[in-house]
């Protein structure tokens, strides 16, 4: 079966957008992280101990 170079090569595009795409969403995810848990953090020392055990 002979290789299709327009297909590998369309794959390969595809392939190659999906890596920046992930690596993008990967930046805004490390990015907000630390704003995140802070946020958690804050949230969770405003609960009673009743609350969290609900939560968990």
């Amino acid at each position: 079966m002979p290789i299709d170079l327009a297909e590998l090569d369309a794959r390969l595009k595809v392939i190659d957008w999906r890596d920046r795409e992930l690596a993008a969403i990967t930046r805004q995810l490390e990015a907000a992280f630390p704003t995140l848990l802070l946020q958690i953090q804050v949230h969770v020392a405003g609960m009673s101990a009743l609350q969290i055990t609900r939560a968990s």
